[in-house]
């Protein structure tokens, strides 16, 4: 009976945890102003399960349809349709933090 007792009380700790994971990737993404689906500002298990699905061309289409020419489509991912913006977020000079990945390229 303990043993229950102890399991439930780490998975209500799981869970509020990782509530409180989502809220703070929310709230302190500096791109949180960029519009998207709430699932993909949270999570890339989004982005994972519509790239497996086959078809996220499409829907990276019907986002931008409905979002406009720059949507999120992960918690730090964005998608342009507007080749205008690449110059915009691509300018050395420019006010966007450029990131390298993990591997440096």
């Amino acid at each position: 009976m303990a043993l229950l007792g102890s399991f439930l009380q780490a998975l209500a700790f799981a869970t509020i945890s990782l509530c409180f994971y989502f809220v703070w990737v929310l709230v302190s993404s500096p791109i949180k102003d960029i519009p998207g689906p709430l699932a993909a500002k949270c999570t890339n298990l989004w982005r994972f399960f519509d790239t497996y699905g086959g078809r996220c061309e499409l829907t990276h289409r019907l986002l931008h349809e409905k979002y406009g020419s720059a949507v999120r489509i992960g918690p730090n991912v964005v998608s342009l349709s507007d080749p205008k913006l690449l110059r915009t977020i691509y300018n050395t000079r420019g006010e966007f933090l450029k990131v390298c990945n993990s591997s440096g390229r």
